[in-house]
């Protein structure tokens, strides 16, 4: 499943003018805007260049939402949620809630077993923990004829679908995808059940692919173990300091109850924004949304992130030593996104440090 965030560029635009992080006469774009009674907000751009229209709902939760012990849990989240709900994504719930409650109560044991390893790495080495593995793997295989595999990602790709994907970053996690204009009540169906009925089937099996990504981008890439080294070093008490998809201890340890609470606390209606831009009428959007969204009752929004770095008192320095080309990061700490001096840091960094023509790579090459 690819993971990249890549918003269309009129879905960024909207969000740069809502955020206000452009000047005011630089982009003018006639925004259509809806906050439901239980606290959704509903932005709507109308573009009839083209008969289609794109779709994204971004929950303002990431990894600075999280905490040690359950770091990485925002993007495994985003994994799961293409996994199907109690409609979609199989033929037979009914007989899958008595197998998914095993598989919880296996997974209790595996963590208690890894709790009384003093190194939970070593935890897959355990024969206990094998066992327990197995027992999983087991219980998912008969549960395997009533899973409907990617029955959301079919069903937008059979009524063209295009563009379909999700990412995940420090600060929210996005989820979108283009469709024909006559598609936009199928949008909301599905996204609306997504977060209304949701079901986290196949948790093992996918904590280990989120454990292989962590493995493949960062662990075993030496431009990813120096970006991680780096984040750590610049931020000591901030959350940006640890990776959005966690460290590899936390992963092992993430619980089905974990990720359901997390969804619980960071997925409520208030805590989302929807955009729609294309070809669409912003009352029958708003229409639409207040009937398939309107129902999932509000909630407290998360509690804010508050702790931040005290200022920096000199030049922090790490090295990353492994067998690859020699690299380099510089970084300085800069003002918070919105600030009017981003703008002017933009064109510096281009101006220093973009392509071969940049005042850097002449110094250095």
């Amino acid at each position: 499943m690819k993971r990249g965030l890549v918003i269309p560029v009129l879905v960024t635009l909207l969000f740069m003018a809502w955020a206000g992080t452009t000047g005011a006469n630089e982009i003018q774009l006639d925004v259509k805007e809806r906050t439901l009674a239980n606290g959704m907000t509903i932005l709507v751009l109308e573009k009839h260049t083209a008969p289609v229209f794109t779709g994204l709902i971004r929950f303002k939760t990431g990894s600075i939402d999280e905490h040690p012990g359950i770091t990485g849990i925002s993007h495994f989240l985003e994994h799961m949620m293409f996994k199907g709900t109690r409609i979609f994504g199989t033929n037979n719930y009914e007989a899958e809630v008595p197998l998914m409650r095993k598989i919880d109560s296996l997974g209790d044991l595996m963590l208690r077993e890894q709790i009384k390893l003093q190194n939970p790495i070593d935890a897959p080495d355990s024969t206990r923990y094998r066992e327990l593995r197995q027992q999983i793997a087991d219980i998912q295989a008969e549960g395997k004829p009533y899973v409907v595999k990617d029955e959301l990602w079919s069903t937008y790709l059979q009524h063209g679908g295009t563009r379909l994907n999700a990412g995940t970053g420090n600060d929210g996690t996005s989820y979108f995808v283009s469709l024909p204009k006559n598609k936009l009540e199928l949008w909301a169906l599905l996204e609306s059940d997504r977060l209304k009925n949701i079901v986290f089937r196949e948790f093992y099996s996918e904590r280990d692919v989120v454990m292989e990504e962590r493995r493949l981008s960062l662990e075993n890439e030496p431009d990813g173990r120096l970006d991680e080294a780096f984040s750590a070093t610049m931020f000591w008490a901030n959350p940006y300091g640890w990776p959005v998809v966690g460290w590899m201890t936390d992963l092992q340890r993430i619980t089905h109850e974990d990720l359901k609470e997390y969804f619980r606390i960071h997925y409520g209606p208030g805590n989302a924004v929807a955009v729609i831009v294309g070809d669409v009428n912003a009352e029958e959007v708003f229409s639409m949304c207040e009937k398939y969204f309107g129902d999932i009752p509000a909630q407290p929004l998360p509690p804010a992130v508050m702790t931040v770095d005290d200022n920096q008192m000199g030049e922090r320095r790490v090295e990353v030593v492994m067998d690859a080309n020699p690299k380099a990061f510089v970084g300085w700490h800069i003002p918070r996104i919105g600030h009017p001096d981003i703008a002017p840091l933009d064109v510096a960094a281009n101006i220093l440090a973009s392509g071969r023509t940049s005042r850097f790579y002449k110094k250095i090459k």
